[in-house]
């Protein structure tokens, strides 16, 4: 089975590169002929480097659209949306996936009832005849090390990520308790907001490489894996960033507001959860190590609905259906 995924978007980091990077994976592992394809004024036979391990092939608008096979629109940059309608107007079987309900303004003007993968259950409402597929994920294989680093976080530095209630639980945190802040950096954001706020911040030391095994290997030292993401009426599913920790063995701290929406991340059973600086502080100095590996250990049983033998299937399933309705 021929499928191509279309990468609308110049980004290098964050969830829907690790999303194309894992859905890649799990199909070629189910068997399936992917390319991975990105849109460029002119089309060229060169293959390129996606990063994480793969190539990706540059096609023209024109080119685009006339693609054999099956084609599954994996993200979709604002100034791409456009050409997202025209790919979509086209080909009534591509898909589309939506990763969360702020990616829907760029599809306001095409229908895409029926052909919207949502990552989360809560986003299932987002498109009539939507389809909940758990973004997959292919456990990284590696020999378990010593917990030697306290808390670290992985997930990019931005402001929907609330970076800055990190920063201030590591004015509240002893040395040997502070978290060890990674991920690709929005300067942005560290400019005009961290950096006035915290001034003892600096810029662009912590970036990690773009390969497989990057967050996985940052994280298998850590006890605590620290996200405080919030996503408005979003939550209660996964992101990357907590199945990379649980992969890892690190017990994940999440915004309690993530969990408002009930889902796979259960306060208590396989996380925690803090609300701000100082609770996040908290959560930190006062959590029994015991009890963070009881909570990690208790995450491992989430990595099974997104293996690749679950996942596959059901992309293969959604397309083929598309195709001959």
């Amino acid at each position: 089975m021929k499928i191509n995924l279309i990468y609308l978007s110049e980004n290098r980091h964050g969830g829907w590169v690790t999303y194309t990077r894992h859905l890649y994976s799990a199909l070629t592992l189910h068997g399936c002929d992917v390319r991975l394809v990105k849109l460029r004024a002119s089309s060229s036979s060169t293959l390129r480097d996606f990063g994480y391990g793969l190539k990706y092939a540059s096609l023209s608008p024109t080119d685009i659209v006339r693609m054999q096979g099956y084609s599954i629109i994996v993200a979709i940059q604002k100034n791409y949306a456009g050409v997202a309608g025209d790919i979509l107007r086209h080909d009534r079987s591509c898909s589309v996936v939506l990763h969360d309900k702020d990616e829907l303004k760029h599809l306001e003007w095409v229908d895409v009832s029926g052909r919207c993968v949502v990552i989360r259950k809560v986003n299932a409402k987002l498109v009539d005849g939507s389809t909940y597929i758990p973004h997959p994920y292919i456990p990284w294989s590696f020999k378990p090390i010593k917990k030697t680093i306290h808390a670290r976080s992985i997930c990019r530095i931005d402001f929907d990520k609330n970076t800055d209630i990190l920063l201030g639980a590591n004015r509240l945190l002893p040395s040997n308790r502070k978290i060890d802040v990674r991920g690709f950096e929005n300067r942005l954001y560290t400019k005009f907001k961290l950096m006035r706020q915290f001034p003892e911040w600096v810029q662009s030391v912590n970036d990690f490489p773009r390969t497989q095994s990057a967050a996985v290997d940052l994280l298998m030292p850590a006890r605590f894996a620290v996200d405080m993401s919030v996503i408005k009426g979003d939550g209660g599913g996964t992101q990357y960033s907590f199945l990379e920790a649980i992969d890892a063995g690190a017990c994940c701290v999440i915004h309690d507001e993530w969990c408002v929406v009930k889902g796979e991340m259960k306060p208590g059973v396989n996380c925690l959860t803090a609300g701000g600086a100082e609770s996040l502080a908290k959560v930190l100095k006062s959590t029994p190590l015991s009890k963070a590996e009881e909570l990690a250990n208790s995450a491992k049983s989430i990595l099974r609905a997104h293996r690749s033998s679950v996942v596959a299937p059901q992309y293969i399933e959604l397309m083929r259906g598309l195709y001959e309705r």
